[in-house]
C-alpha cells in the first residue's frame, strides 16, 4: 500500500521568489534541493561532496544547492560538521542550509532538481512524491522504497547509494538539459497523480484490510 498525497494549489509567486532569493539564485541557476531532516541517513554529506566534484569538473554549470530541514534529535553536531565541510570545500556561495518549512510547495516549485541520496533504505520516500507532484525530476538512491517510486530514466535517475561521483554525474546530466528535466518532471507528475494519491491509498487499504461478506 503506497502512501499518497492530496492535490496541491500552486505556491504564490512571491514565496517561490523568496525561496530562490534565499539561495541567491538567479533565473539561469539550476536549483538542486535536498529536503529532509538533517541526519546521517539522509545523505546530506553525499550531496555536499557531489557539489564539490561538480564545481571542480564543470565550473561553468550554474548550480545552487538547497539543504532544507531541521536536525533530527541528537544530530546537532552533524549539522555543524556539514556546515564546516561546506566552508572547507569553498562552497559557501553554492550550498545553503535552510530550516524546516511546514509548507514545501514553494520549495519544490522553486527548485529544478530534487535529490534523495539516502545512505540507508527508505521505507517509501514521501519527499520524492512531493517533488514529483511539483513536476520536478528526482535523483534518488537505488535502494529501498525509492525504487518503487522513481522510474529510472523516466521520472528521474537512480544512483548508487553513497556514491558522490554518481550523484554528481546524474545532477550534471539533468542540469545541462532543461528539456530532459521538463520531460522527466512531467512524467513524474503523471505518475504521482496515477499511483500516489490519497484516493489510491485509501482504496488499497480498504482492499487489503476489509473483509467482504
Amino acid at each position: 500500500v503506497f502512501n499518497g498525497l492530496p492535490d496541491q494549489e500552486p505556491a504564490h509567486e512571491i514565496t517561490i521568489k523568496a525561496f530562490r532569493s534565499s539561495l541567491n539564485a538567479q533565473a539561469d541557476h539550476v536549483v538542486v534541493t535536498l529536503l529532509g531532516r538533517i541526519s546521517r541517513i539522509k545523505g546530506q554529506a553525499i550531496l555536499i561532496e557531489a557539489a564539490a566534484l561538480l564545481k571542480l569538473r564543470q565550473p561553468s554549470l550554474r548550480l545552487k544547492f538547497a539543504i532544507v530541514g531541521g536536525c533530527a534529535p541528537g544530530q546537532e553536531a552533524l549539522l555543524d560538521r556539514l556546515v564546516q565541510r561546506v566552508q572547507t570545500l569553498g562552497l559557501g556561495d553554492d550550498v545553503r542550509f535552510l530550516p524546516f518549512v511546514s509548507d514545501v510547495s514553494a520549495v519544490w516549485q522553486g527548485s529544478d532538481i530534487a535529490v534523495v541520496p539516502s545512505v540507508e533504505p527508505e521505507s517509501f520516500g514521501m519527499v520524492a512524491i512531493e517533488a514529483m507532484r511539483a513536476s520536478i525530476p528526482v535523483i534518488a538512491s537505488r535502494q529501498g522504497g525509492l525504487m518503487d517510486v522513481v522510474l529510472d530514466g523516466e521520472t528521474g535517475l537512480l544512483v548508487t547509494t553513497g556514491d558522490p561521483h554518481g550523484l554528481a554525474d546524474a545532477i550534471a546530466a539533468l542540469a545541462v538539459d532543461p528539456g530532459l528535466r521538463r520531460r522527466m518532471g512531467q512524467a513524474g507528475r503523471q505518475r504521482q497523480r496515477s499511483e500516489f494519491t490519497l484516493r489510491n491509498q485509501a482504496d488499497a487499504l480498504a482492499k487489503t484490510y476489509c473483509v467482504q461478506t
